[in-house]
Order: C-alpha cells, then sequence, then structure tokens
C-alpha cells in the first residue's frame, strides 16, 4: 500500500544516527527469455537510520480457553497465520491471529510448558488491531515476536519480549516521521550475543519507503535493536516491489540472510548481513545482495534457514517445492528437487545442525521430508498429521527443540479454522530432571537423564542465597562428563553456616542444548541445612 502524506504520524523524538552506503556487484534485470546462472550479485546499496524506541505496551490476557490437547485453542470464528518456537528447555511459545467477533484480528500469543500438551494463553494487545502474520523465535534468553504495522500505525515496527511469560512487553520502533510505513511479511531469527541481553537478533519485511525522496512500495527491509532503547531499519536501495521475506541467523557464523519475493520479477532477492559485529556508526554491516533464480520462472513463498554456513531457501516454483542450497553461505548456490505438486513450503533445522526439515501442503494435508547432506536431496517424506490444511502461504510454520522440530497448522477439520500443534520430525534426545535436592549438611542434588539419547558434558550449578540479613550467598560448579539414558548424576554445595530462610536453586545444561532447573525454600540453622 503506498503511504498518503501525513497520514498515521505519531509525535515522538527521533534522533538519526546514521547512515551507510555500501556497494555490490551486477545488477537486476528484466525478465530473460532465457535461463541466468542461478546465483548473481545485485548491484545495489544499502542504507540504514536508527530511532528511539517510542512506546512500551503491555500485554493484556482473555482472548479465549485453552484445551488440553493437540488444538491449541478452539474459537467460534476463523483462527489464521500461525507460528511457533521451541527453546532448548523444552517450552513452547505460538501465535496467530485470532477474532473475538469474526471482524477485528489481532495476533494472540500462547505458550506451553510442557513439550505442547498443554496451553496457557499468553496474551495479546490491544494496539496490535489489524497486524498480521505473527512470527516468533527464541534465544538462551527468552522468546521473541513480531507482526505486521497495525491498521491504526503503518508506521510501527514490533519487537514482543516474552523472556517472562508472565509479564510479556513489546518495544515498538515508530518510522513513519521518516515516510517509513505498511509494514508486511515480518519474520524474525534470534541468536545469543553475549554482553548485549536487549540484542535478541533481527528481522525483515517489506513496505512503503517515502524517506529522503523515495517513493518505492515493497521495499526490502531489515530491523534491529542497536542499543537497549534505540532500534535501526535498513534497505536496499531503488528496489521495489517484494512482498514476502523470512530471515535466519547462522547462530554459528552470526550471518544473517533474509530473502525476498519479487511481485513481479522471477527471481528472489536475498540479503546478507554481518549480525556479528557492529560498525563505527552503530549498525551490522551489510555484506551482500543476490537475485537467485533463473530469471525465467517465478520463485514465490520463500522461507530459509541458515547453520555453518550452509543454508537452504526453499520456495515455491510452478506447483513443485525447490531447495536453493549453498555450503558456502552463499558464494555458490545449487537447486534440489524437494517434492511435486506442493505448495507453501517451510524450512528449519533440527538444534544440532545435522537435518533440514521441510514441510509443505500438499493434497490439503502438512507433510514433510528432511535432508542430512546441507539440502542436496530430500527423502522420508512423512504426513505430520491426517488433517486438512489451508494450502496457503502462511497456513503452518515450524519450530524447533531438543526433542525435533514441530508444527502449527490451520486445521479445517471443524466447523471452522483452528489452529494445532504437533511433532513434524522427532530425533533422540537427553531430557535432563533435577530429581532430588537435599540436606542437612550442605546441599546435594540428583541429575538424571530421562530422556532416549546420551547427556554429555552436563554442566551444573548449585546457589544458595538468603538467611538474616541476607549473609548467605554460596555457589558451586561441576561438570558431569556424560550421563546414559536412565542415569543419574550427582552435584553438591559444601558446609553452610548461618540462619533462616533460604532459597536453593540447581541448573544443569548439557552439549546438547537441554536444560533444567529447580528451585527449593528451606532453613539453615547454624550447619544444618533443612530442605
Amino acid at each position: 500500500m503506498r503511504k498518503m502524506k501525513n497520514k498515521h504520524t505519531i509525535a515522538i523524538s527521533l534522533l538519526i544516527a546514521g547512515l551507510i552506503l555500501t556497494s555490490a556487484t551486477s545488477a537486476l534485470g528484466a525478465q530473460q527469455d532465457e535461463k541466468l546462472p542461478l546465483l548473481r550479485k545485485a548491484n545495489v546499496t544499502a542504507s540504514q537510520i536508527t530511532v528511539e524506541r517510542s512506546a512500551v505496551y503491555t500485554m493484556e490476557r482473555g482472548a479465549a480457553q485453552p484445551l488440553a490437547s493437540t488444538m491449541i485453542i478452539d474459537t467460534d470464528y476463523d483462527d489464521f497465520h500461525p507460528t511457533i518456537s521451541g527453546d532448548k528447555s523444552g517450552q513452547f511459545f505460538a501465535g496467530f491471529e485470532l477474532s473475538i467477533d469474526g471482524i477485528d484480528y489481532f495476533p494472540d500469543f500462547w505458550y506451553s510448558l510442557d513439550g505442547g500438551i498443554t496451553w496457557e494463553e499468553a496474551g495479546y494487545f490491544a494496539e496490535s488491531l489489524g497486524a498480521q502474520f505473527p512470527d516468533a523465535d527464541s534465544n538462551d534468553n527468552g522468546f521473541y515476536f513480531t507482526f505486521s504495522a497495525p491498521t491504526d500505525n503503518p508506521g510501527q515496527q514490533w519487537l514482543g519480549i516474552a523472556e517472562d511469560l508472565t509479564a510479556i512487553t513489546a518495544s515498538v520502533w515508530d518510522w513513519g516521521t521518516y515516510g517509513l510505513e505498511f509494514f508486511e511479511y515480518l519474520a524474525i531469527s534470534c541468536y545469543t550475543r553475549d554482553g548485549e541481553l536487549w540484542n535478541p537478533g533481527g528481522m525483515s519485511g517489506s513496505g512503503y519507503n517515502g524517506y529522503s525522496g523515495n517513493d518505492l512500495d515493497g521495499c526490502p527491509f531489515v530491523f534491529y535493536p542497536n542499543s537497549d532503547t534505540g532500534g535501526a531499519i535498513g534497505w536496499l536501495n531503488n528496489l521495489e516491489n517484494y512482498t514476502k521475506s523470512d530471515f535466519a541467523i547462522d547462530e554459528v557464523t552470526e550471518d544473517s540472510y533474509a530473502v525476498y519475493q519479487n511481485e513481479y520479477e522471477p527471481d528472489l532477492l536475498v540479503r546478507k548481513d554481518d549480525f556479528g559485529s557492529w560498525n563505527a556508526q552503530g549498525f551490522h554491516p551489510y555484506l551482500n545482495a543476490y537475485f537467485v533464480g533463473d530469471g525465467v520462472n517465478p520463485l514465490t513463498s520463500p522461507s530459509v534457514e541458515a547453520s555453518n554456513n550452509n543454508v537452504v531457501v526453499a520456495a515455491e516454483r510452478e506447483g513443485n517445492i525447490y531447495a536453493l542450497y549453498s555450503a558456502n553461505g552463499f558464494t555458490t548456490v545449487n537447486e534440489a528437487l524437494i517434492v511435486e505438486s506442493a505448495v507453501a513450503p517451510e524450512v528449519k533445522i533440527t538444534l544440532d545442525g545435522s537435518t533440514f526439515v521441510c514441510s509443505y501442503v500438499k493434497s490439503d494435508a502438512v507433510y514433510r521430508k528432511i535432508s542430512t547432506d546441507g539440502g542436496a536431496s530430500w527423502t522420508d517424506e512423512q504426513m505430520v498429521e491426517d488433517s486438512q490444511t489451508n494450502a496457503e502461504y502462511g497456513s503452518h510454520d515450524l519450530g524447533n527443540a531438543p526433542k525435533g522440530v514441530f508444527s502449527v497448522w490451520e486445521d479445517t477439520r471443524n466447523a471452522d479454522i483452528d489452529i494445532f500443534f504437533g511433532e513434524a520430525y522427532v530425533v533422540s534426545a537427553p531430557e535432563l530432571e533435577i530429581s532430588s535436592i537435599s540436606g542437612p549438611i550442605g546441599v546435594k542434588a540428583a541429575i538424571k537423564n530421562i530422556g532416549d539419547a546420551a547427556a554429555t558434558n552436563v554442566q551444573w550449578t548449585i546457589e544458595v542465597t538468603g538467611g538474616a540479613l541476607g549473609r548467605i550467598d554460596k555457589s558451586a560448579t561441576g561438570t558431569i562428563a556424560s550421563l546414559a539414558i536412565g542415569a543419574t548424576g550427582q552435584a553438591s554445595l559444601g558446609l553452610i553456616i548461618g540462619l533462616g530462610k533460604i532459597t536453593v536453586t540447581v541448573s544443569a545444561t548439557c552439549d546438547e542444548g537441554v536444560s533444567a532447573e529447580e528451585t527449593v525454600s528451606g532453613t539453615q540453622l547454624l550447619i544444618l541445612t533443612l530442605l
């Protein structure tokens, strides 16, 4: 949608931090009669600006009631465009567009603490009315999410922060003053960056660019926080007519890949940035942009995933699903057929980086295939669940967790469209449990592996705090080299001396990316620890 001058502008104090111009090579041409090389660098420059956060919103609750089944929610109206994210502890966070009257829709969010068996509503933002296509991801600090600009505030860009599932907030930056509006198809990817607790990762999307004389619909954007309160937006100059986007950060190399579909041109656009560093102006350095495709046959509905320089873009072409894959960070790209007669691809990689999972809609149901060779071949087709699903972009999504890759989808088996959750690809994985915490001399804890694979390099911590005047503050750490399936290891903290109420927290994590934590209260009586 094209910007209407001075419409929906919020009066806020904004600070422009800088502007960067970076060059690449080659150019986007008109549609070709003959096929072009699969990967071509784009002759475009990149620009960025930054503003201070304009608002912090608090989530409300009470939109609907949960069900104890694979159905996340059942309302009286259709629910659309679900998203799912898991974390290393096996929790899940989901979102979708929900209506309580069949007219007005807003993104509503839910979470599960027991691996998707039961769900509780996290809530919604009253200020997000009309926003679409929510997308969620996680890092070591919690879950994060985004969605398109709300109807009444087209210059807003949202970052939801679910580090505490009982007190979810959203940071909102308003770019309308600078002519940047109508953000659509926002996608988020998270990673953990040491020393930057405010930095969850970044986002991609498209929208209107009226900055500094521009008049571009469908400009390809990237977004990311660049301080506790600051937000950055970047775009590729003179490009327009881009719509659906997806975004992935390679957690090993810390490079990002944003992919965009063009409304008129056949090729996808892929933008690569260095999210592992900051330049002098306070932005992530722009690296390259590429046009991907043969210049003839349109690629649509892209989804991207990356790990350790292995990048897979899944996209639809003429009713079939293809993988555009690279083993060297998009220096070169190859193509492989994933499946024929299917639409709406989504791709996700397992937490250990070994397996790409691609889901899609075929015969009105969600199926998936896997690749263990970086996207070159795809095998083991399985139906996610024997149910009816909408065959359209955004009708399903994938999220990873220690036990595999999981799916949410628009399910049409009932009278209206409901959101369901299920397993897409199950892997053997350890699962840690703090099975006991006891005294009375010091603290002893039992750490058990209740999963179906061995846990290696189990690092544990015991922390004891409290006592009279808060004078008790002791901790111990250690490592259990390996825990076989069903095995139990011991952790301990030595003699404690003090008086008063205490809190004991035991946590453990292993190389496979799973963790567990347990907190108990007790009383310290001189050398006796009573729990």
